[in-house]
């Protein structure tokens, strides 16, 4: 059986400073459950712009990928979910690390300045960990 990774990464707006849930779910996760393709851009870290179109087959596993993978607005859709539990200063520094040696880009003042307390209001907001169906300690993953 085939299995799909959709990085909600490649879903993130430059306006809203985050991923942009609204458009994941009307342009990936709606039509996938109504078994019809999905077609999206993929955001383009290094030149700051979307992709040519993709699209996605409803068929096989598809894995959301990413922070907000279990926020309010899609958790429900999903059959398991998993929690990578990880500390704020483990995610900025492999996420810093991650950018720069995937996309050439140094997000470090992005990483302190918005995504970190965005992530922090988030998990104080939603305890996204309660809706996971397993939670893994993310400190033992990639040492």
């Amino acid at each position: 059986m085939n299995s799909v990774i959709v990085q909600l990464d490649d879903f993130y707006s430059p306006a809203l400073q985050t991923t942009d849930l609204l458009r994941l779910k009307k342009q990936v996760i709606i039509p996938l459950i109504s078994q019809q393709a999905a077609r999206y851009q993929i955001y383009e870290w290094q030149t700051d712009s979307f992709s040519d179109w993709h699209e996605l087959r409803p068929k096989g596993i598809f894995i959301f990928e990413g922070v907000y993978a279990l926020d309010q607005t899609i958790r429900d859709y999903f059959d398991l979910k998993i929690w990578i539990e990880t500390s704020p200063d483990l995610g900025f520094s492999r996420g810093v690390a991650r950018d720069i040696a995937r996309d050439g880009v140094d997000n470090t003042d992005k990483w302190k300045n918005v995504w970190i307390p965005l992530e922090e209001k988030y998990r104080n907001e939603q305890n996204p960990a309660k809706f996971a169906d397993y939670i893994i300690d993310g400190s033992r993953l990639f040492r």
